[in-house]
């Protein structure tokens, strides 16, 4: 198995429950990765189903969502 696979955000819930990977592993890891945020660049991309056709700049992600946004919400 590929070191880079037990560490994707995909299948981390499995890997941890396997005890192929443990929660401070993932730490270390992610502390070790460069920040490369201002490198990112803005890209437009046609989004119809929310603005009739207009292009919507997707910004970089950032680390501003709520603590408690895991789910989406249905209106």
């Amino acid at each position: 198995m590929s070191d880079l696979f037990k560490y994707d955000v995909r299948v981390r819930g499995r890997m941890i429950e396997k005890g192929l990977v443990t929660e401070a592993e993932i730490a270390e890891r992610v502390g070790k990765l460069a920040d490369v945020a201002a490198h990112a660049v803005p890209i437009e991309l046609p989004q119809p189903a929310i603005g009739g056709g207009a292009p919507t700049t997707l910004a970089p992600a950032s680390d501003t969502r709520p603590a408690n946004d895991d789910e989406d919400e249905v209106s």
